[in-house]
């Protein structure tokens, strides 16, 4: 008879399903590792965007300043303004263990509490030379 050997059988399914396992394992290890990363870069790119618009507003109303009558009292004021706001949103993006829908609505918060520092520093007068009429800071009629 023509019987195969035990040995040249090949793998058992215990044997498949225990070398599966590692498989799985590093398998899932690499998946935590790329969401990781994409989170991370996501959360750069915000923080990156964010620092960034702030010096465009600085710069904005410091260019500006001299237009609208600035004192420099009111310029130091918008500068410390601006740092805490860069501050503040560095630690938002930086807190891994806040989750994504809180993290935007806080950012939304800095913005408007942003405005409103802004608003606050500047004279009724002043406001209408810098955003017009009836024009609020963030071009919203």
């Amino acid at each position: 008879m023509n019987s195969v050997p035990s040995r040249n059988r090949g793998f058992g399914l215990v044997e498949l399903m225990v070398s599966i396992v590692p498989g799985l394992v590093v398998s899932g290890a690499a998946v935590a590792f790329v969401m990781s990363t994409l989170t991370s870069n996501t959360n750069f790119v915000r923080a990156a965007r964010f620092n960034e618009d702030l010096p465009k507003r600085a710069r904005k109303l410091v260019l500006v300043g001299d237009q609208v009558g600035l004192t420099d009292t009111q310029k130091a004021r918008l500068n410390q303004i601006f740092v805490t706001a860069r501050n503040q949103a560095t630690a938002l993006f930086t807190n891994r263990q806040l989750p994504e829908e809180q993290r935007a609505v806080s950012v939304k918060r800095l913005y408007e509490t942003l405005e409103q520092q802004i608003l606050a520093t500047l004279t009724p007068e002043q406001q209408k030379i810098l955003f017009g009429e009836n024009q609020k800071p963030n071009g919203k009629e």
